[in-house]
């Protein structure tokens, strides 16, 4: 089942959003696809769809990027919360109803165990004294 999963761009201007150089600005999704040993998760960025239906006049709100989720796959969403503040979480698509929900920062572990294996041990240093 997909979903889509809407996140507005809060204060720029429509012209601006979008150029490639302006990248840190926009909302974000990516798909969690296995484990890295740099940064713990593989991450594959999708490309989102923009909206500009609920555009102000000014062009500082209202402007959407939409993205195609799936069940039984982990999402990073980065979207704008407020005029400067961003939030990072992770979502899902409810297999039953179709609704992305939140992933609790708790249950990311279980998820990734789940979708790619158990996580190898990692060995703890043991210090043996002589006597």
């Amino acid at each position: 089942m997909k979903a889509a999963f809407g996140a507005e761009v809060i204060g720029w201007p429509s012209e601006v959003l979008w150029r490639r150089d302006r990248r840190e600005h926009r909302p974000w999704v990516a798909e969690i696809i296995g484990r890295d040993d740099r940064y713990g998760m593989s991450r594959r960025f999708i490309q989102g769809k923009n909206d500009y239906n609920d555009v102000n006049k000014r062009d500082t709100r209202g402007a959407r990027r939409w993205f195609t989720l799936e069940t039984g796959r982990l999402y990073e969403v980065c979207r704008y919360v407020g005029w400067c503040e961003m939030a990072r979480c992770f979502v899902t698509v409810d297999p039953e109803h179709g609704d992305v929900v939140e992933v609790p920062g708790d249950e990311v572990p279980a998820w990734m165990d789940r979708l790619f294996g158990a996580a190898e041990a990692i060995p703890q240093h043991t210090t043996i004294r002589a006597r």
